[in-house]
């Protein structure tokens, strides 16, 4: 029987993509995945998902957003691209404030956070208004990326999952010592208000002015693709 690991990442990261191509691979033996705490079961969709075991089945895993914790594992860590990240967000309104209204993407970016009044109501307080999504994002990944070799955690990149996803999964199955007869890919969306998942749909999105403001907040290295 495979052993159960965790699936995090900085929210609009392709959480439940992963979640889905691990449970039909490595998790169908019948027994009850149900997140084993209420902090998991807290993540907006899996509360939901734990009582819809027909059509995603997978929702049961465990997996949320937390920066790192120490206890939180064995687990999977995805990065991803957080200029995607910060599209597919302000692109996603349940996400954000509905006093907001019909914010555009360049006022989105200089805004802080507001999960209290979007999707995330029972976030932890270290994800309640206080950065932009450029400083929220650095924040949550550098926290996983300094703990990367250690025993317990592997970090894989969103865009590698998306292109290569076979590759990805049979990582993750030699490293947790996983087993499947064959590793099939996730074909069809999944997740909470699933956009397409595309990689670079957000640069036709950003102003010059963007620009400049993304790279004053985000270090060289911590931009595009973000391999441990």
């Amino acid at each position: 029987m495979n052993p159960l690991i965790k699936v995090c990442s900085h929210p609009r990261s392709g959480t439940h993509f992963l979640e889905a191509g691990l449970f039909y691979n490595f998790y169908q033996d019948g027994r009850d995945l149900s997140s084993p705490s209420d902090y998991e079961r807290g993540h907006w969709n899996n509360e939901f998902r734990q009582h819809d075991t027909v059509r995603k089945p997978w929702g049961k895993l465990s997996s949320s957003h937390p920066f790192y914790k120490k206890n939180y594992k064995p687990c999977v860590y995805i990065t991803r691209n957080v200029r995607d990240v910060a599209f597919s967000i302000w692109k996603t309104k349940a996400c954000l404030n509905p006093d907001w209204g019909d914010i555009t993407f360049s006022e989105f970016i200089r805004k802080p956070l507001d999960w209290y009044k979007g999707h995330a109501y029972k976030a932890p307080p270290e994800y309640m208004n206080k950065y932009t999504i450029f400083e929220h994002w650095l924040k949550h990944i550098t926290s996983w990326l300094e703990h990367g070799n250690d025993d317990g955690i592997i970090i894989v990149a969103y865009e590698d999952l998306k292109f290569n996803q076979v590759e990805v999964l049979n990582r993750i199955s030699k490293y947790f010592k996983l087993t499947c007869k064959k590793i099939i890919p996730i074909k069809s969306l999944v997740g909470f208000a699933p956009n397409k998942g595309s990689v670079g749909a957000s640069e036709s999105h950003f102003t010059d002015e963007d620009e400049e403001f993304y790279r004053e907040l985000i270090p060289m290295r911590y931009r595009g693709v973000i391999r441990a």
